[in-house]
């Protein structure tokens, strides 16, 4: 009968083996913290491109803030005009073409509606957790909730703009309205240096009450938001550009 002979396994010693479970551990971790510098760097860059387009949506508000400033400091000024006529013509059954003028510009001026795309991301895709500069956090939800807060003063605008427009049409003869709405307005010709629109006195008073009423709203949104928040705006763009050092 054949016999046949197993070969021998040689043994090995306990310091190999603590040496093939060392390099076992030293894989898993090389590739383990490779990994993790990966997401790390991805991160980085997220991060960073995140704050590059937060810095865009500011500037564009910043731009829009302006804008906005400008024109209620120009409505403002409007209706200190039509208050100096009244207050000089207290019997007027009519108004020059120059005082008309500034009545239609004490109408209107801007409410600011932000862009809102890259915070709206970054809070939808939880990518607040990447930013690792702790010090920019505050200071971003600081302006955001200003902004919420602003938004609030837009639904204001719009109740003050019908009472406005509404005072205003019923302020005005239809007649003289419509003459140098047709005749100049939307023809895109400036309006003359002469000529007068007449207007129904029995709403004057309501009329001049609300526009002093319009006068403060239209100084504190400017006050307290366009310009407050202009200046966060721009403290904001500073902070973010400094820490992460873009142009």
């Amino acid at each position: 009968m054949e016999v046949h002979h197993h070969p021998e396994v040689e043994k090995k010693g306990f310091k190999e083996y603590i040496l093939e479970g060392l390099m076992i551990f030293l894989a898993v971790m090389m590739g383990f913290i490779a990994e993790s510098l990966r997401e790390h760097i991805g991160d980085n860059g997220r991060e960073r491109s995140y704050m590059e387009s937060l810095v865009t949506d500011l500037k564009l508000d910043t731009a829009v803030l302006n804008l906005s400033a400008s024109l209620k400091e120009n409505r403002m000024l409007a209706i200190d005009s039509v208050l100096a006529y009244f207050r000089a013509n207290r019997g007027a059954n009519k108004v020059p073409v120059s005082t008309f003028r500034q009545m239609r510009r004490a109408q209107w001026d801007m409410f600011f509606i932000h862009h809102s795309g890259t915070i709206d991301q970054l809070k939808n895709s939880g990518g607040l957790r990447l930013i690792r500069e702790k010090k920019i956090i505050d200071p971003i939800e600081h302006y955001y909730q200003s902004v919420q807060r602003s938004e609030s003063r837009n639904t204001m605008y719009f109740d003050n703009q019908q009472v406005s427009d509404a005072l205003t049409e019923k302020l005005w003869v239809a007649f003289d309205n419509i003459k140098y709405t047709q005749d100049y307005i939307f023809a895109h010709k400036p309006l003359p240096d002469t000529g007068s629109v007449a207007i129904n006195t029995a709403y004057l008073n309501e009329y001049l009450n609300n526009l002093v009423r319009v006068k403060w709203i239209t100084y504190s949104d400017r006050v307290q938001f366009t310009v407050g928040l202009k200046k966060n705006a721009a403290s904001l763009i500073t902070l973010i550009k400094d820490t992460y050092k873009l142009e």
